[in-house]
């Protein structure tokens, strides 16, 4: 294997990611290269469903050591455009992305998984670094910005009949976890999220429970959730794991978030659940917002409601930006102009940057603003017949809220 260029892989390439080279993720029964990939022709075929089979059987297939190829010697193919899809597109427009969190917090683990390559971009040894379980779609929550693959709640009679896909009746339970078990040994990190709500998912505590009893509780657990469920049985068994990452999916407060992620749960109940968990000492609590048209003012005030009920340290809040027809491209270019005033005036230009401790993205907040301002100056308009359809419902359902909080999306629906 040739030598490769450390510095420029882990800060400056376009294609290298961590992720294809150190573990194994299960997207609702099939292999996945990385925690946030979605379906394609590439990897979602029979193939590389789970089924039992043997993990070196997908780590060292023709798919993945063409893609570590790929990525080491930064040729941006199509199967990257593809692979990273997600990244990529954050990356064009300024932004951090999953890519460059796992490069920073996996940089340690470089050197040795260089050292794992075969000449042919398999490995040597298929012991997993990184593992990630995204077993269903089982959600409680309808969030705006959502669609039925991340959520079951949204999925009708008919979905379920026509696709098994979606139907979490039929999705993989602990019989993935007792087949792959041996994933965990190895595992340092270990991520359930991205689809559903892992918290409410059937036999999660059951992995937890049988970590615990094998005694492999020398793990870093990583989380998406929503924050609307934590029993004091998952609260007291995640304590004796050596760090909890929370990533907090939550773009409001009050009554933003019933707007913005529709649910029977409230408000008062998503609090309670954040003090739960940020009372355990091996927790890192981050926000992970989902930012559009309907909280890009908002934001600032929510950073300030979690910064003052010490909720979070004054890093620890991402700005995840939303591409679809809620994105921030599709408001009037004076709204844009005011909004980027607003962050400058209460944000960039007030707050002096606290660089001890990061956000997930390795960001301070004023950066985190930054990057989501010359976000909002790039991004275009985005499915704008649809978005004004969804708001004028949205106006007609909650006109009083409506009138009071998002008059600078009259100009833009009118």
């Amino acid at each position: 294997m040739k030598n490769f260029d450390k510095n420029f892989n882990l800060n400056q390439s376009e294609t290298f990611c961590m992720f294809p080279f150190t573990g194994f993720r299960n997207l609702h029964g099939y292999f996945s290269p990385c925690p946030i990939f979605w379906r394609n022709e590439t990897f979602f075929s029979d193939k590389n469903k789970i089924d039992g089979k043997a993990v070196d059987t997908f780590l060292n297939s023709e798919d993945m050591k063409a893609l570590r190829k790929d990525m080491l010697n930064n040729t941006c193919s199509d199967r990257i455009k593809d692979v990273c899809r997600i990244c990529k597109e954050h990356n064009s427009k300024g932004m951090s992305c999953l890519r460059n969190a796992a490069n920073d917090f996996m940089a340690p683990f470089y050197d040795e998984v260089i050292k794992n390559l075969n000449d042919d971009y398999s490995l040597k040894n298929t012991d997993v670094l990184f593992s990630s379980f995204t077993n269903n779609n089982i959600c409680n929550f309808k969030c705006r910005m959502c669609d039925k693959e991340r959520s079951s709640s949204f999925l009708t009679k008919k979905d379920k009949k026509l696709n098994k896909f979606l139907n979490p009746n039929v999705l993989i339970r602990k019989e993935i976890y007792d087949t792959n078990f041996d994933i965990f040994r190895t595992s340092k990190f270990i991520y359930f999220g991205y689809s559903g709500e892992p918290f409410i998912t059937p036999d999660h505590l059951y992995i937890l429970n049988k970590l615990k009893k094998e005694n492999l509780t020398d793990k870093t657990i990583i989380y998406h959730t929503n924050c609307s469920y934590m029993s004091n049985e998952i609260l007291n068994t995640l304590e004796s794991f050596k760090q909890i990452r929370i990533l907090a999916s939550i773009d409001g407060t009050g009554d933003f978030h019933k707007i913005i992620r529709p649910s029977k749960t409230k408000w008062s109940t998503i609090e309670a659940n954040i003090e739960k968990m940020i009372s355990l000492k091996n927790l890192e609590f981050s926000i992970y917002a989902s930012v559009g048209a309907l909280n890009a003012f908002h934001i600032v005030d929510m950073y300030n409601h979690f910064v003052d009920k010490h909720y979070i340290t004054a890093n620890n809040f991402v700005i995840n930006p939303i591409y679809n027809f809620l994105t921030v491209g599709n408001l009037q270019q004076d709204v844009k102009l005011e909004l980027l005033d607003y962050y400058n005036k209460n944000i960039i230009d007030r707050i002096v940057p606290n660089k001890e401790q990061l956000n997930f993205h390795k960001n301070t907040i004023v950066e985190e603003f930054k990057r989501f301002s010359e976000f909002i100056k790039i991004q275009p308009s985005q499915d704008v017949n649809f978005f004004k359809k969804e708001m004028l419902s949205l106006y007609s359902e909650h006109k009083r809220f409506f009138i009071k909080n998002y008059n600078y999306l009259l100009k833009a629906i009118l």
